[in-house]
This record gives structure tokens, C-alpha cells and sequence, in this order.
């Protein structure tokens, strides 16, 4: 069959293009199937799209679109997700006598030996002496983990089904990527064998600031369709900025379009974004414009923190597009706390979640309680969570029970009281039922977050897994947000995932 390739400038008609594609289908009595970069652009595209069609195609993102192929046309075994992949490299780490390092190394090697070969990485022999040693080791345990609960890489289930002729997408439209993976191109390449495939890439020949794409645009060796609509910026300082980025740079006349704004440290920069938002805002009321403002970086993440401290004290509504590790999160950083005072016994740790919102006490009984621990040296934790009583009983229990956790493998049953456990200590925070307050919006992800590693724990239900092992998977487990913009709000996001 074909494989087309729609590329342009950004904002230039790529998705009316794909768009069409999909309605022209649609209508023809075909199945087509969009995939786009995120479940934000899924939501938006479907509510779109059903605007003027009736819901006969499939709206996916790359990982749900793969999943929906593997079931089927896949080989009966389960595709890894990511926290179950994680969980098994580090017990596999574990078993090797390594640290939960090697684990997460040891699933960065099969990763790329996966793209690279399939399922024949799991052929490889390889000997070695020192930590390489001890890396074999821990792939071959995991190897072995995969074996035993009849898993497959992602990578190799893409693989596998690029070989065969039902890749779903009558025809498949990908959309709004600013690159791919090799197991989505490797994927890509497969289904256009067979049938009709149309990509969009934010591209043009001889521009720096999509040069970085050739060798994928050479790779796919498409029929290209050049997007021509019309730029979306008119003035020329926006242009400027548009057409010579990356390269020998040109004046232009200012005309207020673009303004610098210093600050130093990312406190004052944050309180510096703040003001000039408000000023955009109201910029905009005062002449009769819709609203709508965007604060965009890099990494929103490292600025997430003081950011949002200096638009609540401004009274800015925002919506955060960011990714947190779940240790940065209030709930998850208690949640963390509380496990790891279980395994090590540390009464710092127990003091953290004492302090928290989630200790469940009094403050002045909280420092009273400290004081004594102090003034007395007590270490025990035995000792520490049978004094509790005096501050919270409620958080005594869910410590004695999370202990108790510390003797067994984490099979289902063992990951349910956990899970139970966790959910006491959220109620602890936020009450229950009616009496919940108004939940913050990062502790209840970081709920949903622990709450689907440890279903996904049940779900393995393998014997080698720990405590210990479940807590380094928290730990690296990330909060993401996947929110979507909204009116009057203000868009905090990642410069490849803005609108």
C-alpha cells in the first residue's frame, strides 16, 4: 500500500489534512483509526471530530493503539507495562545482588535490545566479568521473570505484529509527533505494507529548526504532501523569531509583540511570570479578547513548585501540564515515608509523616510527642509506633499494619492490605465520604499513581516480589497530570506538547 507523509510548519493545516482523512473514511464505510502524542490530544480530537461525525473510528494514543493490535493479533502473552516492568527488573536486581539501579539499567538495555531484534534478545548469551557481571545477571533474571508470567516487551510485541498484516487503521492517521520512537517507526513501516498510512510531521526541507528530522523523513520514504496554509503569525517580530530560529539572526522594527522580562533564581522568575500574566489578562479584558495565555519551559517540572506558589498568592487560575515524581507529591511523599519507616525503622522518617497532612493528630501533641522521643533517645520502632496512641491512633494502626507487610512476599493478598493501608492514610488527610475536603489535585494522582502500582502488584502476583521492592518502584514512579486546557485558565506546559 502507501505511506504519506503531510509535512509543514507548525499551525499550517497538518491537522485539517489528517482530520479530512479520517471523515473520508469514515464515510466511505472504512475503520480508521487517529493516533496522537497524548490523552489530552485524544479527548480534544474525538470531541472534535464528533462535532461533525458520529463515533465510528478509534481516537488512541501509540501505546493504547499497540495494545489494541496486540489483543487482537497478538500471541496470547500480556504486553509489560511500565510498573510491572519495573517491579520485576528490580527484584531481578535483587536476585542478582545488585541495587535497584541495575534494575532500571538492566530494563534500558532490553529495551534497546528489543528494538533492535525482537524477541531474539532473549537469545543472547554474554559473559562478563565485575558489574557487568552482575547487569548479565539481572537480565537474565528478568529474562526468566518474563518467561514465567507470559509477558512481552513492548518493544517485541511491536516487533512481532510489523511483521504480520493486522495493524489495525482502515487507513491509519498519526498525528501531531514531533518524533518517534524506533518501535513506533519499525511499527509505522509495518502497517504501510499493507495498507493506507498517513503521518503529519512538523516539518521543512532546509530549515534549521526541524533539520533534526531528516533522517527520519529519509528513513519513512514517503510520498510528501507539503501543508499550505497560511502562517499563523502575521506580525514580523513573531515571524522573525518563527523563520530564523536556529539561525544567523536579522532585525526587525519592534512592535511590542515580544517583551523581556529578567529575573534571577527561580523564585523571582516565577513571581516575575506571575505579574506579567496578569498584565497579559488583562491586557486582554480591557480590549475585548478571548483569553487564553500559555507559560511554557522546557522542563515545567523544575519550575512547577514555585510557580504555582506565586500564581496562587496572585490569584492566577492555571491548569499544570507536568510530570512529578510521586516523592514530590505531599501523599506520595507520606506514602514513601511510611513504607520506608516499615522496612528500616527510622524515626525521622516516622516524624515526616507525623508532620504531614496525613499524620492524623494534633500539632502541639505532635512536638510533645517528638520532644519526648528526644529527651528520651527512643529508637525502637516497636517502641515508636506503640507510643502513637498519643497522637493518632488511626496512623498506629496503619503503621502496625504496613510493618506487619515487611515479613511477607508481596503476593495479591499482600498487595491489597497495602492497598488498604494506603487508602486509610489518604482518609487521614482528606476524611471520607461527604466529609472529604476539596482533595489537591497532585495528592489525588499520586492516590491513583499508588493505587495502580500496587493493582498491578496483585495482578503479578509473583512470590519473589518484596516490600522493599515495591517501595524503589514508588519511588521512581511518576505523577502525570494529562490535564487539558481549559477557559480562563492559564496553560502551564512542555514546549513539544503546547497548542
Amino acid at each position: 500500500m502507501t505511506l504519506r507523509l503531510v509535512v509543514g510548519r507548525a499551525n499550517i493545516g497538518k491537522t485539517g489534512k489528517a482530520f479530512d482523512a479520517v471523515r473520508l473514511s469514515h464515510a466511505a464505510g472504512g475503520k480508521p483509526v487517529l493516533v496522537l502524542p497524548s490523552l489530552p490530544d485524544v479527548r480534544r480530537a474525538a470531541d472534535e471530530l464528533a462535532d461533525s461525525d458520529s463515533l465510528g473510528f478509534r481516537v488512541l494514543t501509540f501505546d493504547a493503539f499497540l495494545q489494541d493490535a496486540w489483543d487482537r493479533a497478538g500471541d496470547g502473552r500480556s504486553i509489560v507495562r511500565g510498573s510491572t516492568r519495573r517491579l520485576l527488573a528490580i527484584a531481578a536486581a535483587r536476585k542478582a545482588g545488585a541495587g535497584s539501579g541495575i534494575g532500571e539499567l538492566a530494563a534500558a538495555c532490553v529495551t534497546t535490545l528489543a528494538e533492535q531484534r525482537g524477541e531474539a534478545w532473549r537469545e543472547v548469551q554474554h559473559s562478563a566479568t565485575g558489574t557487568g557481571a552482575c547487569l548479565i545477571s539481572t537480565i537474565d533474571h528478568y529474562r526468566e521473570s518474563l518467561l514465567r508470567l507470559g509477558l512481552v516487551e513492548r518493544e517485541e510485541a511491536a516487533f512481532i505484529l510489523a511483521e504480520t498484516d493486522s495493524v489495525p487503521g482502515d487507513p491509519l492517521v498519526v498525528h501531531r509527533f514531533i518524533d518517534f520512537t524506533p518501535w513506533q517507526e519499525r511499527l509505522i513501516l509495518g502497517a504501510a505494507r499493507t495498507q493506507e498510512v498517513l503521518v503529519t510531521l512538523t516539518w521543512e526541507e532546509a530549515f534549521a529548526p526541524t533539520r533534526a528530522l531528516n533522517g527520519l523523513v529519509e528513513r519513512l520514504a514517503a510520498t510528501v504532501t507539503v501543508a499550505d496554509g497560511e502562517p499563523f503569525h502575521t506580525e514580523p517580530e513573531l515571524a522573525a523569531v518563527a523563520d530564523g530560529l536556529f539561525s544567523v539572526p536579522t532585525k526587525v522594527s519592534p512592535s511590542g509583540c515580544i517583551r523581556f522580562s529578567l529575573a534571577e533564581g527561580h523564585e523571582a522568575e516565577a513571581h516575575r511570570i506571575a505579574d506579567e500574566v496578569q498584565l497579559a489578562l488583562a491586557n486582554n479584558v480591557s480590549v475585548g479578547r478571548p483569553v487564553s495565555v500559555a507559560v511554557v519551559f522546557r522542563q515545567p517540572e523544575r519550575h512547577y513548585r514555585y510557580l504555582r506558589e506565586a500564581f496562587d498568592e496572585a490569584g492566577v487560575l492555571a491548569e499544570y501540564d507536568v510530570r512529578l515524581p510521586l516523592g514530590a507529591t505531599s501523599f506520595g511523599s507520606a506514602v514513601l515515608a511510611t513504607i520506608q519507616f516499615a522496612l528500616s525503622g527510622e524515626r525521622d522518617l516516622l516524624l515526616s509523616v507525623l508532620k504531614s497532612p496525613f499524620g492524623g493528630g494534633d500539632r502541639g501533641l505532635t512536638l510533645a510527642l517528638e520532644r519526648d522521643w528526644r529527651k528520651r533517645g527512643i529508637r525502637s520502632p516497636i517502641t515508636l509506633i506503640d507510643d502513637l496512641w498519643r497522637v493518632s491512633k488511626d496512623l498506629q494502626s496503619v503503621m502496625r499494619g504496613v510493618k506487619r507487610l515487611t515479613s511477607r512476599n508481596m503476593d495479591a493478598s499482600a498487595a491489597r492490605l497495602l492497598a488498604d493501608e494506603i487508602g486509610r492514610l489518604f482518609i487521614l488527610g482528606y476524611g471520607r465520604g461527604e466529609s472529604v475536603v476539596a482533595t489537591d489535585g497532585d495528592d489525588a494522582l499520586a492516590h491513583a499513581a499508588v493505587q495502580r502500582v500496587l493493582s498491578e502488584v496483585a495482578t503479578i502476583d509473583d512470590s519473589t516480589i518484596l516490600l522493599k521492592d515495591v517501595a524503589d518502584s514508588l519511588r521512581r514512579s511518576i505523577v502525570t497530570s494529562n490535564v487539558e486546557e481549559r477557559p480562563g485558565y492559564v496553560q502551564v506546559t512542555a514546549v513539544d506538547r503546547i497548542r
